[in-house]
Parts: C-alpha cells; sequence; structure tokens
C-alpha cells in the first residue's frame, strides 16, 4: 500500500515500537503520525471530562489519554474523530475522519486548560457525541526511508477504517491490524 494520510502503521520488526501508528500528515520530507496504543504515564482522561461538550459514553477502560509519540508529548493535543462530527475547529483528514489540534496548558495549582492554534481557550467541541481519540505528542518519520522500509517490509502500511481505531480496544488494535494483513 501507498503511505499516505489515514494510513495505519505497525512494525513488522523487533527494531521499531510496537504500536499502532495514525498518519495524520505526509509531505516528501515528512509522514507525521501517533500511536494509537499506549496510555500517556502522566497524563489522565479525568483532566478533559470537563472539557467535553457531551457526555462521554466510552467504557472505563477506553478513557485514556493517548501517548502518541515522544515529539511535544506534555502539550500537543489532538481529538481524532470521526468524519461526520467535524464542526469548525476540525481539519478533514479523508470520508472517514477529521481532527482537532489543541495545546494543552498546564498551570501549578490549575485545572489545565485547553487552547486553539491561534491561541483562544477553548472546550472538545463535536458536532454530536461522536467516537474520538485524545492523543498527547506525535511522532515524525522520514517520508523516503519509511516509504523504503514499507517496501522491505519492515512495516506494515493499511488503511485506518473506523472499526480498527474506535471501534476496537486500544490494547487489540495492533493484534486486529495484524490480522487484517493475513
Amino acid at each position: 500500500m501507498t503511505l499516505g494520510i489515514g494510513s495505519l502503521l505497525a512494525s513488522h520488526d523487533n527494531e521499531h515500537e510496537p504500536g499502532v501508528w495514525f498518519v495524520f500528515y505526509k509531505d516528501d520530507e515528512g509522514v507525521v503520525a501517533f500511536d494509537i496504543t499506549s496510555e500517556h504515564p502522566d497524563i489522565g482522561y479525568k483532566s478533559f471530562e470537563g472539557t467535553l461538550n457531551f457526555e462521554d459514553m466510552k467504557p472505563e477502560t477506553e478513557k485514556a489519554v493517548l501517548l502518541g509519540g515522544p515529539e511535544r508529548p506534555d502539550d500537543s493535543l489532538i481529538i481524532l474523530h470521526e468524519a461526520e462530527a467535524a464542526t469548525a475547529d476540525s481539519l478533514p483528514l479523508n470520508a472517514s475522519f477529521a481532527m482537532m489540534p489543541y495545546t494543552y496548558v498546564l498551570k501549578p495549582g490549575q485545572t489545565p486548560v485547553l487552547t486553539t492554534p491561534d491561541n483562544r481557550p477553548s472546550a472538545i467541541r463535536l458536532r454530536k457525541a461522536a467516537e474520538f481519540l485524545v492523543v498527547m505528542g506525535y511522532r515524525i518519520f522520514d517520508s523516503k526511508a519509511m516509504q523504503a522500509e514499507i517496501e522491505a517490509g519492515r512495516w506494515l502500511c493499511l488503511p485506518a477504517t473506523p472499526d480498527i481505531v474506535f471501534g476496537t480496544g486500544r490494547r487489540e488494535r495492533r493484534a486486529k491490524l495484524m490480522n487484517r494483513m493475513n
């Protein structure tokens, strides 16, 4: 498969991390993705519940802030959500997915605040109670090197589906993606 926005990546070797990476940006130089399998060790989900404009119906086991990657894991917040729930602040990725970028601002002794890219304080506003993931941080890959590793069989690359991203528990996403390849 050709690597593009809305792809899922999983390594086939022991040299790379065992997560599942959702690609949300790609150009000739870089691929930007976030891991949708690992829970953030320091930032809890409860700090975001007050910023939702609807009641979150997620199972408790899925109420997790995901550690998307090593780049800006403490302030770069991404809400990956269903495209049909997009608002004016959403960035469409493809027919199934959209995202909203935020900055997570933590001041000692105060409740965390979310701000939009233009620095406006915000809440997480989706058009309806939609499926979504809360992700902190991302990773940047070299486009040419990643494509070469995919062609060499070191990475699995498949289109993302709402079933894997939203309908599968974070601990089972990698296995489901690998099974889909077989």
